[in-house]
């Protein structure tokens, strides 16, 4: 067709893709945020993180779920922590940075993590989290 489009091409398309109604796509929508709303929620936790007895002053912990699951880092202040995780078996990581006593090689302070491997990366500490989460989780790293 001269000066226009391809009208040919465009009766295929509308014949191949009606006009689009928004009211079932829309519908599908609502229906996978409430399936997946309804699945299993992240518990509470708050506790202390004491180093030889020491509250950590700051650091983090990290949750690494026994199976499937998001690792959950949360950040350690003045030796508390707040988290959210999902009910499970988890491996607890602690991280505790404070500033070195001597100057880093652009010679200005720096932070180091002093904590032993054995509660970072090696850390052999589990954790259970109930469905109701746990406002009393604490541990002194020994």
């Amino acid at each position: 067709e001269a000066g226009g489009g391809l009208t040919v091409t465009d009766s295929l398309f509308q014949q191949s893709f009606p006009p689009c109604r928004p009211w079932p796509l829309l519908l599908s929508a609502v229906v996978c945020l409430i399936a997946v709303g309804c699945g299993t929620r992240a518990a509470p936790l708050e506790g202390k993180v004491a180093f030889q007895g020491t509250p950590i002053a700051e650091g983090t912990i990290t949750l690494e779920p026994a199976g499937k699951g998001a690792v959950v880092t949360n950040p350690i202040s003045q030796g508390s922590f707040r988290a959210n995780a999902a009910p499970g078996k988890y491996r607890v990581m602690f991280s505790a940075y404070r500033t070195a006593s001597t100057p880093g090689p652009d010679g200005k302070p720096h932070t180091i993590q002093y904590l032993p491997s054995k509660f970072t990366v090696d850390s052999h500490i589990t954790v259970d989290v109930p469905r109701e989460g746990n406002k009393k989780l604490d541990f002194d790293l020994r």
